[in-house]
């Protein structure tokens, strides 16, 4: 950063981000495709040794790397970032050269249905979503198209990602190639097993996801960065629709609505700067902490889990509530069984920082977005009560289907 860094060594290292005096050193920068910045420095005489290893990098075309130099008991640890010397993505597909080189090089198959791709049955389920690369929107849409598949019972298989890209000067290779890799990485959490422990003891896939595909294309039609994601999956147990709802079946909600909304709030700039100014120093988790409890897929299995096996003799029902809020779950939900519902404000749970966060904020926890939190209609409640205090889960029953076509959300202790 530059408080650890000389004059000297930022001067140094402008000459490439706007350009050398010396002709030399400026077509040597020109040929090598790209600029160099340096992030940290230990050395305040050895420019010309950071001038040089720039350039050698540069050359080989790196895109993000880093350099220990050593010499006469002193170090230097320079980090440089590169992008391609291509000033402007042309409209329309994307050449094959940016694709393979930011997007394909990027993805690893290990899974042979992710190879073969996904069979097309009575099994298979699909689910599509879109968001703008901003405010974590591009990995919500993957968060919000894998829940979807949980909450239909079924198990992620792997995903689509199509990228609409803008048009803009500003917009380079390397800003794609940080979105590709931002998209892995949600993906993979959201099919899990990847980097979980029992399956890298195994030495199985398990269940994790991967990009198996996609699109890219760059257009003026949009100034931000447009990601489509398809996911798909197979489930073995079909949940019950929540149209079969009957009046007397438990509302359960899992974990805290407000999650998704905090973490979309968190990741933008300007909220996260007024959040900063108002809460004391470790009072909020970060952003990454938060986004942990978005996937509903544990939640969503267990009660698979209970549904399928024999011994229980009962009906569930799944609704990933999502950006319409729990009001709008709720209404949805009780449009398409035709019935009513009862449900108690007091018992929603809700984690105290995120009603400070809406109250800083100024919007209705009760409606804003509340992935990571899953809907479950039932009459087997004792059952997955206890299924989920055994797996360390946290889920509330706050209401109850009702015969008449009334919709109340209230509190029953006033």
């Amino acid at each position: 950063m530059r408080s650890t860094c000389s004059e000297q060594w930022w001067s140094e290292c402008s000459r490439y981000n706007k350009g050398s005096s010396n002709e030399q050193e400026k077509n040597s920068a020109n040929h090598s495709g790209g600029h160099c910045a340096c992030a940290c420095a230990h050395d305040d005489n050895s420019a010309y040794n950071l001038r040089y290893a720039g350039l050698v990098l540069a050359h080989k075309h790196f895109t993000i790397t880093e350099v220990i130099w050593q010499h006469a008991n002193c170090q230097i640890e320079l980090s440089l970032c590169m992008w391609y010397n291509l000033s402007t993505m042309n409209s329309g597909k994307i050449s094959d050269a940016i694709l393979k080189r930011s997007i394909v090089n990027l993805i690893h198959h290990g899974r042979p249905v992710c190879i073969d791709g996904a069979d097309i049955s009575d099994s298979f389920i699909a689910c599509i979503q879109s968001g703008i690369d901003k405010d974590y929107g591009a990995e919500m849409a993957a968060v919000k198209a894998a829940n979807n598949i949980a909450a239909a019972g079924g198990k992620v298989a792997g995903f689509l990602t199509s990228y609409m890209l803008p048009a803009r000067s500003d917009y380079r290779e390397i800003k794609l190639k940080s979105l590709t890799r931002r998209m892995l990485a949600a993906c993979a959490r959201l099919g899990g097993a990847a980097t979980d422990a029992a399956d890298k003891a195994s030495g199985s896939a398990g269940r994790s996801a991967e990009i198996i595909g996609g699109d890219t294309y760059v257009s003026e039609g949009v100034n931000e960065p447009v990601v489509t994601v398809s996911c798909y999956g197979r489930r073995d147990c079909e949940a019950v629709d929540v149209s079969k709802c009957e009046p007397g079946m438990d509302i359960i909600l899992t974990k805290w609505i407000g999650i998704g909304e905090a973490v979309r709030r968190m990741n933008n700039p300007e909220d996260c700067k007024r959040m900063q100014q108002r809460f004391p120093a470790g009072y909020l988790s970060s952003a990454d902490d938060y986004s942990k409890w978005l996937s509903v897929r544990d939640e969503a299995d267990i009660c698979i889990d209970i549904l399928c096996d024999n011994a229980y003799d009962g009906r569930l029902c799944m609704h990933d509530i999502s950006g319409s809020g729990l009001e709008g779950a709720l209404y949805t939900m009780s449009e398409e069984c035709g019935h009513g519902y009862d449900a108690d404000l007091a018992k929603v749970p809700v984690r105290q920082e995120f009603i400070e966060i809406a109250e800083l904020l100024d919007y209705n926890i009760y409606s804003a977005d509340a992935t990571g939190s899953l809907m479950i209609v039932t009459d087997m409640t004792d059952a997955l009560m206890k299924r989920f205090e055994e797996k360390g889960i946290q889920a509330t029953v706050i209401g109850k289907i009702t015969a008449c076509n009334d919709k109340m959300l209230r509190r029953h202790d006033l």
